[in-house]
C-alpha cells in the first residue's frame, strides 16, 4: 500500500513537470503556440485531481468524487480544446461544456439522491469518453505524418480504457466496488497505471511535435529578412535550387 501511495504522489508531481513544459512552450511563441497553453491547462488539471486522490483516505467520499471527477473531466475538456487549437479547428465549446456539466449532474445523482458507485464509474467514463472524441475529431485535420500515427494510436488506447475499466466492474466475476473499498481495487489502481503511462506517452509525441514547429520556424527565420519577410541569400539559394532540381 505505501508503494501505491507513493506511486500516487509521483503522478501529479510528474504531470506538474509535463504542465511546466507545456506552458514554456506556449511562453516561447505565444502567437503560433496558443495550443500548448491548453494542453499545459489539462495535466495541470489532471494533476490536480490525481493530488487530491493521494488524500482520498481524509476527506468525505462524497466530497471527493467531485473533487476528482471534476478536474479529471476539466482536463479531458481541454486537453480535445487543445486538439482543435493545434489543428486549426474551432472548439465545439458549447456541447463540450454541456457534456462536461451533465456528466457531473448524473455523477452526482448517482451520488446522492440515489448512491450507486457502479454507475457512477459507467457514467464519468461515458462522459470522458465523449469528450475524448472530440479531440480525437480534430486529430483529421493532422498532417498525415509518423506524429499523426502516434497520436491517433495513442487516441485509439485512450479511448479503448474508457471502456474496458468500466467492464472490469460490470462483469460477473469483477471486484465487488464500496466507497470503502474503492481506494484499494484493481479498478483504482489501474486507472492511476494506465493514465500515467498515457499522459507521459502523449507528453512525448506532443513535446517532439512543438520541437519540431520550433526547428522550422528558426529555419524560415534564418532564410529570411526579419523586416521585410523577403527570403535572403541563403533562403534564395535553398529555394533555387530545389526548384532547379525539380525541373531538372
Amino acid at each position: 500500500m505505501a508503494q501505491i501511495s507513493l506511486f500516487q504522489l509521483l503522478t501529479p508531481l510528474m504531470l506538474m513537470v509535463f504542465a511546466g513544459g507545456f506552458a514554456a512552450i506556449y511562453l516561447y511563441d505565444r502567437s503560433g503556440q496558443r495550443s500548448a497553453l491548453y494542453f499545459a491547462l489539462s495535466y495541470l488539471a489532471a494533476a490536480t485531481g490525481f493530488l487530491l486522490d493521494f488524500f482520498r483516505a481524509a476527506i468525505p467520499y462524497q466530497l471527493m468524487s467531485f473533487l476528482t471527477n471534476g478536474p479529471f473531466l476539466a482536463s479531458t475538456l481541454l486537453f480535445a480544446g487543445a486538439m482543435h487549437t493545434r489543428y486549426g479547428k474551432p472548439w465545439p465549446l458549447a456541447a463540450m461544456t454541456l457534456l462536461y456539466a451533465g456528466t457531473l449532474t448524473v455523477n452526482f445523482w448517482f451520488l446522492v439522491p440515489d448512491p450507486n458507485i457502479v454507475a457512477r464509474i459507467v457514467v464519468i467514463n461515458a462522459g470522458g469518453l465523449s469528450l475524448f472524441l472530440f479531440g480525437f475529431a480534430a486529430l483529421k485535420a493532422a498532417p498525415r505524418d509518423l506524429i499523426r500515427k502516434a497520436m491517433f494510436w495513442l487516441m485509439a488506447a485512450t479511448c479503448a480504457q474508457f471502456v474496458i475499466r468500466p467492464a472490469m466492474v460490470l462483469m460477473p466475476a469483477g471486484q465487488e466496488l464500496t466507497p470503502a473499498n474503492y481506494g484499494s481495487s484493481v479498478y483504482f489502481v489501474t486507472f492511476h497505471f494506465v493514465m500515467a503511462l498515457l499522459t507521459m506517452a502523449f507528453a512525448a509525441v506532443l513535446f517532439i511535435s512543438y520541437g519540431m514547429d520550433i526547428v522550422r520556424a528558426l529555419n524560415r527565420r534564418s532564410d529570411s529578412d526579419h523586416l521585410s519577410g523577403l527570403l535572403n541569400r541563403r533562403g534564395f539559394e535553398g529555394q533555387a535550387g530545389a526548384v532547379l532540381a525539380a525541373a531538372a
